[in-house]
């Protein structure tokens, strides 16, 4: 069946079948964490494929993580009054990385699909790096979060949505890394061919026999019986311990 929500574990893995395949929407950190919960609790038999858009996994975090002082976006974001713009901070934003990094780095010149780059090469680049280098663009980008809700509320609705549509994506694809253990063992499992991570997802539709027909840009397409969205968190905070608790104690309410 679907499965929206797969952190309700109970709920989501009611008619659950070890013995299928399945098909898991997104492939990023969520996606991860259900894969190898299939595999390692659940005791699963078939072929996990994680089908998304770009079909671009997440960044693997550094062993440690440095203070990385920004060099200019503070002082743009401190030199103007009310509303920032999109236009100047994204300049802004590659100046930053390039400065740590030694050379020149700009959107044309990072893998942004897998188009440009394969799940498995894109594990072994990234585990490659966390064993050679602290990652200095990832410093970066642990300290713009701090800022993200300032640059957030002070830019206009339409760069906002530009945002959102342009560049969200690929941002959370390198800022919300994962562990290197468990990329080692993501890549184990794609060399030993019980996982599968591809884009060009376009569509997704259920057939009259109660499966799922997913379809890819390339005229490709797959069938399973069991799918399962892990393309966020959920909706429903009290599938969430943290969220239920602080329900419970008053500390927040529905609104």
């Amino acid at each position: 069946g679907y499965h929206h929500n797969p952190f309700d574990a109970k709920k989501a893995l009611e008619s659950f079948d070890p013995k299928k395949d399945v098909v898991i929407i997104g492939t990023r950190k969520t996606a991860i964490d259900v894969s190898l919960r299939l595999f390692t609790e659940e005791k699963l038999e078939g072929k996990v494929t994680m089908v998304s858009h770009n079909g671009l996994m997440p960044s693997i975090y550094a062993k440690q993580f440095i203070n990385q002082p920004l060099q200019y976006l503070h002082d743009y974001i401190g030199s103007v009054d009310g509303q920032l713009s999109l236009d100047a901070l994204l300049p802004l934003f590659w100046k930053e990385l390039s400065n740590v990094q030694g050379t020149n780095v700009t959107l044309a010149s990072v893998a942004k699909s897998y188009k440009d780059i394969s799940a498995l090469d894109w594990l072994n680049q990234q585990i490659e790096e966390c064993d050679r280098t602290l990652k200095p663009w990832q410093q970066v980008l642990v300290s713009i979060f701090p800022l993200i809700p300032t640059i957030w509320r002070r830019l206009s609705v339409t760069d906002q949505e530009t945002f959102l549509k342009k560049y969200y994506s690929l941002f959370m694809a390198y800022a919300a890394g994962f562990p290197q253990d468990a990329a080692k063992e993501v890549r184990k499992l794609i060399e030993e061919d019980r996982l599968d991570v591809r884009g060009g997802l376009t569509k997704i539709s259920a057939t009259e026999d109660g499966q799922f027909e997913v379809q890819f840009e390339n005229g490709d397409n797959l069938t399973t019986s069991q799918l399962f969205n892990a393309t966020g968190a959920g909706y429903d905070i009290s599938s969430l311990p943290v969220y239920r608790n602080m329900c419970e104690q008053g500390l927040i309410v529905a609104h």
